[in-house]
């Protein structure tokens, strides 16, 4: 599902203010739901979901640092990098989520979707390399 089929979906108006959107107040409510498991959209998005789709529901200000109701362990983060949705683990990366303190990168292959990825991890790693060493 895309961006436009979520927001069909959710039958809400967005308004826009540059790159960021903004969902009325009944939006944040359907925002908020949860399935069965107890994940959000976001997190659904996350592990399922296409990176437009969780590219939208990020600029419309979900909260990114929510986790599976009962299990604050399941993150948005950590279902894309279990299902090895790359691109949406740096999505959620550039988007603020908590870095990880490691990451296990033995078993990624590195292609076009991952490039930015790896790229993000290593300049951190070097980042945190310069703090040890300065």
């Amino acid at each position: 599902m895309g961006p436009t089929e979520l927001i069909k979906i959710v039958e809400i108006a967005i308004t826009s203010s540059a790159e960021e959107h903004f969902f009325s107040y009944k939006g944040n409510e359907l925002l908020a739901l949860r399935n069965y498991l107890g994940d959000s959209p976001l997190l659904i998005a996350a592990e399922k979901g296409t990176l437009d789709t969780l590219q939208i529901l990020i600029c419309c200000r979900t909260d990114i640092f929510c986790h599976r109701r009962g299990n604050k362990q399941v993150t948005a983060r950590k279902l894309a990098w279990n299902k090895g949705r790359y691109e949406n683990v740096h999505a959620l990366l550039e988007a603020g989520s908590p870095f990880p303190v490691e990451f296990d990168l033995t078993d990624i292959e590195k292609c076009d979707n991952t490039a930015a990825l790896l790229k993000q991890v290593e300049n951190r790693q070097s980042f945190h390399q310069d703090i040890k060493e300065s």
